[in-house]
């Protein structure tokens, strides 16, 4: 796989993967996320919105990242702020 693979496990699961050989390095796997729609979502469209998020990296445009850009920035802020609240516990 080049880049992207998904894998609907019913109509509201899906297993994607927005990472691929174009990404990867020889010999790494790719770690999938999994999506989970309510009930009346679609979750082919959720998928391919979530696949062409995962695909802009500003920072290295050839490459994509595991999941779409504004979960990673959520990810970074949460981190930033775990790491500023365990040190004022120590």
């Amino acid at each position: 796989m080049l880049e992207g693979q998904a894998i609907y496990l019913d109509d509201t699961t899906a297993l994607l993967c927005c990472t691929g050989s174009a990404t990867l390095s020889t010999g790494v796997t790719a770690d999938p996320c999994m999506l989970v729609m309510r009930e009346g979502g679609d979750i082919r469209r959720a998928a391919e919105a979530f696949f062409a998020l995962s695909q802009l990296n500003y920072s290295s445009p050839s490459k994509a990242h595991r999941y779409a850009q504004p979960l990673r920035e959520t990810d970074a802020r949460l981190q930033q702020r775990l790491a500023q609240d365990m040190r004022g516990i120590r």
